[in-house]
Protein backbone atom coordinates (compact mmCIF):
# COMPACT_ATOMS: atom_id res chain seq x y z
CA UNK A 1 0.00 0.00 0.00
CA UNK A 2 1.45 3.35 -1.12
CA UNK A 3 0.34 6.61 0.48
CA UNK A 4 1.46 10.21 -0.04
CA UNK A 5 2.70 11.84 3.16
CA UNK A 6 3.51 15.31 1.86
CA UNK A 7 4.00 17.33 -1.31
CA UNK A 8 5.98 20.57 -1.53
CA UNK A 9 4.76 22.55 -4.56
CA UNK A 10 7.76 24.91 -4.36
CA UNK A 11 10.30 22.11 -4.92
CA UNK A 12 8.09 19.48 -6.52
CA UNK A 13 9.22 16.92 -3.93
CA UNK A 14 6.67 14.35 -2.77
CA UNK A 15 7.19 12.15 0.30
CA UNK A 16 5.72 8.64 0.10
CA UNK A 17 4.94 5.91 2.62
CA UNK A 18 4.76 2.35 1.35
CA UNK A 19 3.94 -0.82 3.26
CA UNK A 20 4.61 -4.31 1.90
CA UNK A 21 2.46 -6.73 3.92
CA UNK A 22 4.14 -9.81 2.42
CA UNK A 23 7.62 -8.75 3.57
CA UNK A 24 6.23 -6.75 6.51
CA UNK A 25 8.43 -3.79 5.46
CA UNK A 26 7.83 -0.06 5.58
CA UNK A 27 9.56 2.28 3.13
CA UNK A 28 9.49 6.07 3.22
CA UNK A 29 11.02 7.84 0.24
CA UNK A 30 11.10 11.13 -1.65
CA UNK A 31 10.36 11.63 -5.30
CA UNK A 32 10.79 14.58 -7.64
CA UNK A 33 9.25 14.51 -11.11
CA UNK A 34 11.47 14.98 -14.17
CA UNK A 35 9.59 18.11 -15.22
CA UNK A 36 10.39 19.73 -11.85
CA UNK A 37 14.06 18.79 -12.17
CA UNK A 38 14.21 20.08 -15.75
CA UNK A 39 12.93 23.51 -14.70
CA UNK A 40 15.47 23.55 -11.88
CA UNK A 41 18.35 22.62 -14.18
CA UNK A 42 17.21 25.11 -16.84
CA UNK A 43 17.47 27.88 -14.24
CA UNK A 44 20.97 26.68 -13.26
CA UNK A 45 22.00 26.76 -16.93
CA UNK A 46 20.67 30.29 -17.33
CA UNK A 47 22.65 31.43 -14.29
CA UNK A 48 25.75 29.54 -15.47
CA UNK A 49 25.69 31.43 -18.76
CA UNK A 50 25.84 34.78 -16.90
CA UNK A 51 29.62 35.12 -16.50
CA UNK A 52 29.31 38.64 -15.08
CA UNK A 53 27.41 37.36 -12.04
CA UNK A 54 30.27 34.96 -11.27
CA UNK A 55 32.89 37.71 -11.65
CA UNK A 56 30.98 40.11 -9.42
CA UNK A 57 30.38 37.44 -6.80
CA UNK A 58 34.06 36.52 -6.64
CA UNK A 59 35.05 40.20 -6.38
CA UNK A 60 32.67 40.60 -3.42
CA UNK A 61 34.02 37.49 -1.70
CA UNK A 62 31.02 35.29 -2.45
CA UNK A 63 30.95 32.73 -5.22
CA UNK A 64 27.61 31.07 -5.94
CA UNK A 65 28.91 27.73 -7.19
CA UNK A 66 25.83 25.49 -7.43
CA UNK A 67 22.19 25.20 -6.50
CA UNK A 68 21.25 21.71 -5.36
CA UNK A 69 17.75 20.28 -5.69
CA UNK A 70 16.46 18.58 -2.54
CA UNK A 71 16.94 15.06 -3.88
CA UNK A 72 20.66 15.73 -4.47
CA UNK A 73 21.04 16.98 -0.88
CA UNK A 74 19.47 13.71 0.31
CA UNK A 75 21.72 11.63 -1.98
CA UNK A 76 24.82 13.41 -0.66
CA UNK A 77 23.67 12.89 2.93
CA UNK A 78 23.35 9.16 2.19
CA UNK A 79 27.01 9.25 1.11
CA UNK A 80 27.96 10.88 4.41
CA UNK A 81 28.30 14.39 2.96
CA UNK A 82 26.36 17.15 4.71
CA UNK A 83 25.99 20.20 2.45
CA UNK A 84 25.13 22.30 5.51
CA UNK A 85 28.38 21.41 7.32
CA UNK A 86 31.21 23.85 6.43
CA UNK A 87 33.73 21.07 7.15
CA UNK A 88 32.29 19.10 4.22
CA UNK A 89 32.76 21.86 1.61
CA UNK A 90 35.63 20.11 -0.21
CA UNK A 91 33.64 16.87 -0.43
CA UNK A 92 30.53 18.75 -1.64
CA UNK A 93 32.49 20.53 -4.38
CA UNK A 94 34.18 17.27 -5.42
CA UNK A 95 30.77 15.51 -5.70
CA UNK A 96 29.23 18.41 -7.64
CA UNK A 97 32.12 18.43 -10.12
CA UNK A 98 32.10 14.65 -10.53
CA UNK A 99 28.41 13.72 -10.38
CA UNK A 100 26.19 16.82 -10.48
CA UNK A 101 27.81 19.35 -12.87
CA UNK A 102 24.40 20.41 -14.24
CA UNK A 103 23.63 21.97 -10.84
CA UNK A 104 26.53 24.40 -11.17
CA UNK A 105 25.58 28.06 -11.69
CA UNK A 106 29.06 29.04 -12.85
CA UNK A 107 31.22 27.88 -15.75
CA UNK A 108 34.34 28.08 -13.57
CA UNK A 109 35.74 25.18 -11.54
CA UNK A 110 36.54 25.12 -7.86
CA UNK A 111 39.22 22.58 -7.06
Amino acid sequence: MKRMLDHDPATGVTEWFEYDPVADEVTIYSEQKDRDIKAFLDLATKKRNNEEATKQGIKKGFWHYATLPPHVIVELKAKGIDVFNPNHTKAVVKEINANYPATKVTAKWHR
